[in-house]
């Protein structure tokens, strides 16, 4: 009970808190109405010592009971976390992951017709599901168990295999599964799987691959540490997922959702900042040592029209990178024993990205002694909404009529012999159907029920022997036909102003905990870091237009009450000295969360600095971000929403699969080499408690890997351009994952010519909403 915690505290708070964070922490009391302006005046006034306004304060939170502690508790987190570490205090309990008493469905709870019936008609808005496609939906789960090295053996995987297995079947896809794989052979498998026949007319596509890994590799069942000059190592590169599933190999997945899920660690480092030895024996990690990784190239071309060369991707990654993943003996892998809770709980309500949020809350409290993992959603180009509608698949209750009517009575005992063959039905069951029913009407009536009171697999099931069996009976009772087209796209109009968000939406949110805690007084101390990349050593890579993104980013961090540090033209060295003195501002200990905007050349991986040259590779690993902020380097920001733009390119091929020249300057260059990641040491001691290296953030880069952004010299960046219309005229109701897409899908439609650009957003880590409240 919170309540009880205060009282625990009670002397080590009075004697640690300081002057400032008292007056601090009544201010929060009163803006979240703990504390009235009387109360609040009374413990100043009348309180002549520190310590005794730190008592009455104390005290007058506990007596109005578990809720206002519990306030104050995330208050003094938030204020000092300093303080709140030697008070022995769990921010993570001050602020709950999930709703309490949470119970997970053991089942996959369907959705309502209702529901459904209303998604049908926010069709600019959602990807198309009908029927029809969640009849055709089909999915690859690829699972490595056993190795050729048996060290490497990954116990409990196999009931990792046997979830998602139940779980992909329950949500209507049919399901295409490889256990014990090489790296040539996941290869093979996906490059089989991008000509599956269902993918013309699935609505979507889901791949999960489990198995060891390392940064940006999934390790084959052939996999050993030490290898001879002339071998390859066994190692299947993730991006050959986007490669297989993209436009050019696989034009049937255009526009369509495709999910996917890695079970595998991405480095050696473990995801806590205290890291000692004694791990619980029945906990496990998927990971081997490795060696650096090399960028992957991603060129391709087509004559014959001109797509985005990576959209419409999510996908769930189970830990952050340079980390380890956990896998539990007896119940697999913690990261799909949390999938498949929020799912079946969930999925029936929720998107595809919120669902994922819900698994990675789940994360937060994960804690076999002092181990972290944290979930990461990656590469994300979804434009829209994708919902799973489980339970939906009722096509058997809708036909029932007209198959009655039509089938015939050898029909009818083909399908019971399939049936009956297919494991569905037993004897029992088919001679009941046969026996206990004088016409063929009733046998007819009988079978259609008992299969559809059997579930979607079995009524799948009936429904593709139907279709095998007779062609024209399937066609008759309506069985097959085209998805429903999308509702014509209203125009848009953009404010050029900032809307404001009203007082009852703020207070709304400000109670709901499933949303980053928004303060006015934290409103009040919002900052961001903003570095823009003009003029270079070498003229000829002079970013023309740069200086109107670096006013239009000015001007909106300002309306959205960011004190911006902004810094022109540095090199390399000097963006990292920038972030590392960023990450000391006086202003994030009070900050509900801060923005880091970096537009310059860029490469995979890096920013370019204004001396970079084909023999100077002055460079800023993106991944420094991340390490300057994190909670070791920075826990002023622990559990704050950290967002991150970056406006560089990210390789050299165009983001279309028809490449041409166009009046369009983009802001990428040849690199002299590959690009550079950082290095997997990212382990830090913490003498006071456990917590996530790296959590609460969210990127948006201006374009996918190995692809380059663009930017008019008039206007600046697209993606500039393209964030301030959005959160100009969204920002006010919606959340910054929900902006973002907006921004995404204001690419779905740009063309210069044949170039295309599609921004992804990456390695977020954010378990809650946050919304920016201007």
């Amino acid at each position: 009970m919170a309540a009880q915690t205060l009282a625990k505290i009670r002397k080590k708070f009075v004697d640690g808190v300081t002057k400032e964070v008292i007056s601090q922490l009544l201010d929060d009391m009163l803006e979240d109405h703990i504390l009235n302006d009387g109360e609040k005046e009374s413990i100043l006034e009348e309180n002549f010592s520190r310590r005794d306004k730190a008592r009455n304060l104390i005290d007058t939170v506990k007596r109005k009971g578990d809720k206002a502690s519990k306030k104050l508790v995330a208050c003094i987190c938030c204020r000092d976390p300093t303080l709140s570490s030697e008070l022995g205090l769990s921010c993570d309990e001050a602020a709950p992951s999930e709703p309490p008493n949470q119970e997970w469905s053991l089942t996959l709870k369907p959705t309502t017709d209702a529901f459904w019936m209303e998604k049908q008609k926010d069709k600019n808005n959602i990807y198309p599901v009908t029927r029809n496609s969640i009849r055709n939906r089909v999915a690859l789960l690829i699972t490595n168990i056993k190795f050729t090295n048996e060290n490497l053996n990954r116990k409990g995987a196999e009931k990792d295999e046997e979830n998602m297995e139940k779980l992909l079947s329950d949500l209507g896809y049919k399901v295409v599964k490889h256990t014990n794989l090489t790296a040539k052979e996941i290869d093979e498998a996906l490059i089989q799987f991008s000509k599956h026949p269902n993918l013309k007319e699935t609505d979507s596509v889901l791949v999960v691959i489990m198995s060891h890994g390392k940064l940006d590799k999934v390790l084959g069942a052939n996999w050993k540490k030490t290898i001879s000059a002339d071998e390859e190592p066994d190692e299947f590169p993730i991006n050959n997922i986007y490669k297989h599933l993209g436009p050019q190999p696989c034009g049937d997945l255009v526009d369509k959702p495709k999910i996917i899920i890695i079970q595998a660690c991405r480095g050696e480092g473990e995801g806590a900042v205290l890291v000692c030895d004694g791990v619980n024996q029945a906990v496990d990690c998927d990971d081997v040592p490795h060696q650096r990784p090399a960028a992957e190239e991603n060129m391709e071309d087509d004559a014959t029209r001109c797509v985005h060369r990576e959209k419409d991707f999510i996908s769930l990654l189970s830990s952050t990178p340079d980390t380890v993943s956990y896998r539990q003996r007896d119940r697999g892998s913690i990261l799909i024993q949390y999938v498949v809770d929020v799912f079946n709980t969930y999925a029936c309500t929720e998107d595809i990205e919120k669902l994922f949020t819900k698994v990675m809350r789940r994360f937060e409290d994960f804690n076999p002694g002092i181990k972290r993992q944290m979930a990461t959603k990656d590469r994300c180009t979804f434009t829209k909404a994708f919902y799973f509608f489980p339970g939906q698949y009722k096509e058997l209750a809708r036909v029932r009529g007209r198959f009655v009517d039509k089938v015939s009575k050898p029909l009818l005992k083909q399908l019971l012999d399939d049936l009956l063959e297919d494991g569905l039905l037993n004897d029992g069951e088919k001679d009941s159907v046969l026996e206990d029913n004088s016409n063929k009407a009733d046998m007819a009536r009988a079978l259609i029920d008992m299969v559809k009171r059997k579930g979607d697999k079995a009524s799948r099931k009936m429904i593709d022997h139907i279709k095998d069996r007779d062609h024209s009976l399937y066609s008759e009772l309506g069985l097959s036909g085209p998805p429903a087209a999308a509702a014509p796209k209203k125009e848009q109009g953009w404010s050029h102003t900032m809307i404001t968000t009203t007082d009852s939406f703020l207070r709304d949110k400000q109670d709901d905990q499933n949303v980053y805690r928004v303060a006015e007084q934290a409103i009040k101390h919002r900052v961001a870091l903003l570095i823009t990349n003009r003029d270079f050593a070498d003229k000829r890579l002079t970013r023309k237009g740069a200086e109107i993104d670096e006013e239009n980013m000015l001007h909106l961090l300002s309306k959205l009450n960011y004190e911006v540090v902004k810094h022109r033209n540095l090199t390399g060295k000097q963006m990292e000295e920038a972030m590392r003195d960023f990450s000391k501002h006086p202003k994030l200990k009070e900050t509900d969360s801060v923005f880091v905007v970096i537009m310059s050349h860029g490469k995979l991986g890096a920013v370019l600095g204004v001396n970079y040259s084909a023999e100077e590779a002055d460079e800023f690993p993106v991944d420094k971000i991340y390490k300057c902020l994190d909670t070791a380097n920075c826990p002023a920001l622990r559990n704050k929403p950290k967002v991150i733009i970056i406006q560089a390119c990210r390789g050299e091929a165009g983001g279309a699969v028809l490449v041409s020249d166009s009046a369009v300057v983009s802001d990428d260059l040849p690199p002299p080499g590959p690009a550079p990641f950082a290095d997997a040491d990212n382990i830090f001691d913490d003498s006071v408690k456990c917590a996530h290296k790296e959590k609460d953030f969210i990127s948006l880069l201006s374009s996918t890997p190995d692809t380059v952004s663009y930017r008019q010299e008039n206007l600046g960046s697209f993606l500039i351009q393209y964030i301030i219309e959005v959160f100009n005229t969204y920002a006010h109701e919606h959340d910054i994952e929900e902006l973002f897409r907006r921004v995404m899908r204001r690419f779905e439609d740009f063309s210069a010519g044949n170039k295309r650009q599609m921004p992804t957003k990456d390695r977020c880590t954010l378990t809650k909403r946050f919304y920016l409240c201007p």
